[in-house]
């Protein structure tokens, strides 16, 4: 059973963003998680961690615009098996987007006259 269910979330890109919950039962439940229905594993991106007793944690880090959907966390033992869904939903942070095009240094133009800088040696007339 779960002691907690997990709750819908939102971030933004390149966030790290964590859905919990609590699960108990006798015999202690397998829990695994799932999102939109395929088995989620430990990754460069993903962690899941137990928290003895009854923690279980996702932890999903540097958030792109596909984490959206649907997670779900299965408890299952000999007696049965419950789930608990969120709906988590990542949004673009345009502020957050690497620019190295704006990371130069602004240029900055200084009034002269022509002649300071280039010689005059002829005019040409039409």
């Amino acid at each position: 059973m779960f002691l907690e269910p997990l709750q819908d979330a939102r971030c933004r890109t390149h966030d790290t963003f964590r859905l919990e919950c609590k699960v108990d039962g006798i015999p202690y439940p397998e829990v695994r998680f799932y999102k939109d229905w395929r088995l989620l594993t430990d990754s460069y991106r993903t962690r899941i961690r137990h928290i003895e007793p009854d923690i279980w944690q996702l932890t999903i880090y540097g958030a792109i615009e596909k984490d959206t959907g649907l997670y779900t966390c299965t408890a299952k033992n000999i007696a049965g098996a419950t789930l608990s869904s969120a709906n988590v939903s990542v949004e673009d942070n345009l502020l957050s987007i690497p620019r190295p095009d704006l990371e130069r240094p602004i240029t900055t133009f200084k009034k002269k006259r022509f002649d300071e800088d280039y010689d005059i040696l002829e005019r040409i007339e039409q």
